[in-house]
Parts: C-alpha cells; sequence; structure tokens
C-alpha cells in the first residue's frame, strides 16, 4: 500500500458539494416533517447541523463540510435572532414564540415571522450567539447543536444527560408556567425542537441566497470550485 493511500485520499470538491446537497436536503425533509407533525425529530436536525457546520475535535480531525469546501467564513449565515443576549441579560427566549389558547401553550418557531433585525454573520459568530437565556444558564447554537447531536440521540444517546439541558427541557428552568381556566400552572416543556427548528430555517434562507448569487454551484469540468477551493 502506497503513503497516499495509507494517508487517505483527499476529497474533490464536487464530492463535498454533493455531501452539501444531500445534508440541504436532508434539513428541508425534517422541516417538512416537523411543520406537519409527522415527526419531530431534533436528533437528526442537530446531527446534519454538526455535519454542515461544526468540526470535530482537533484530535480527531474531522471537518465540517462546509470547512472542508473552504467556505466557512467566506460567506455569512443568517441571524434571526431579534436582539442580542448579553450577560447582562436576566432571561430571554431569543427568537423562539409562544402559542397561546384558552387550553394550552406552546413553543413554535416564527421562521420568517421574526420581529426585530436579521444581520449575517460569519459561521464562528453564528454559532457562538447566545439564542436562549434563562438565569445562569446560556445556550448558543453551537451548544445546542452538539448537546442534542453528540449526547440526545443525534449520533449517540449519552448514558448522562446534560446538566444544563435537563434543566430546560425536563425540569421547566426557564420557569415558563401557562395557567388554565381552572387555576391549574402546566409548565410549557421543552423549546429545544423549535430552537432547532427555527436555526434550519437559517440554514435554508442561507441556502437559498447563496442559490441566487450563484458563486457556489459553478463547479469546473476538474471539479474545483472556483474560487473557493483550496
Amino acid at each position: 500500500m502506497g503513503n497516499k493511500q495509507r494517508e487517505g485520499i483527499r476529497r474533490t470538491a464536487l464530492e463535498c458539494l454533493e455531501h452539501y446537497e444531500l445534508i440541504i436536503r436532508r434539513i428541508r425533509k425534517l422541516c417538512a416533517d416537523f411543520d406537519s407533525k409527522d415527526l419531530i425529530d431534533p436528533g437528526s436536525m442537530a446531527l446534519q447541523l454538526r455535519l454542515l457546520l461544526i468540526d470535530s475535535s482537533s484530535r480527531r480531525g474531522g471537518r465540517s463540510v462546509m470547512n472542508l469546501m473552504g467556505v466557512t467564513n467566506a460567506q455569512k449565515i443568517l441571524s434571526t435572532a431579534p436582539q442580542r443576549i448579553s450577560e447582562r441579560t436576566i432571561s430571554s427566549i431569543g427568537f423562539l414564540g409562544l402559542q397561546l389558547s384558552d387550553s394550552e401553550a406552546n413553543w413554535y418557531a416564527p421562521l420568517g415571522a421574526t420581529k426585530g433585525a436579521q444581520n449575517l454573520l460569519t459561521t464562528e459568530k453564528w454559532l457562538e450567539e447566545p439564542i436562549f437565556k434563562t438565569g445562569s444558564i446560556t445556550f448558543t447554537r453551537l451548544k445546542l447543536i452538539k448537546v442534542i447531536a453528540d449526547k440526545e440521540g443525534g449520533a449517540h444517546v449519552d448514558p448522562n444527560i446534560d446538566p444544563e439541558y435537563y434543566e430546560i427541557a425536563r425540569a421547566n428552568g426557564a420557569g415558563w408556567t401557562f395557567f388554565v381556566g381552572d387555576g391549574q400552572g402546566i409548565p410549557l416543556g421543552d423549546p429545544f425542537p423549535a430552537m432547532l427548528r427555527q436555526i434550519c430555517y437559517e440554514v435554508l434562507m442561507t441556502d437559498a441566497r447563496l442559490r441566487s448569487e450563484g458563486w457556489m454551484w459553478k463547479v469546473e469540468a476538474d471539479g474545483q470550485v472556483n474560487g473557493y477551493w483550496g
């Protein structure tokens, strides 16, 4: 076996573009299932987002598909967070919405109806942007995607539940309670599936913008992505 075979064969730009297309198709299908309530699958959403945008540890050397294509920060991702969540923020549900009726209340992803500024951020800033906070617990996109993809059914089911994830998803750590007509209090429940749906919306809207601009889809006969493949 030659040195090249032992070291591994470098993927072509065309192969990485095909992986990108497959991930986007999976995200679209997961969102359609979510919206129709046929299947609420936050683990698979988080896993596809991780594959697309988040590098593995430096020890393992795995790179996201966007990083493999050399465009991680060459183009920016849509953020629908309506206001900045800072260290001084006591509590914020970020871009989530609440649907209220006489008998129930639910978290929901507002998609394009988000009020406030819509910003374009580099991948790193987008991942590190806080999108939910209550008390001492803050979730960024990066933290949420990694917890669910790595521990809560994306790629793995960890024997130990992340304590901050548990506090918000299982123990109503956000402190939101809905009171029905008889005065009975009902916790709102897990906000993370709706949060992931909104993150997927941001990614799909970014994909639509990149397609309209055309820069990422001009693949030459030799498999090089014009101007971006290193």
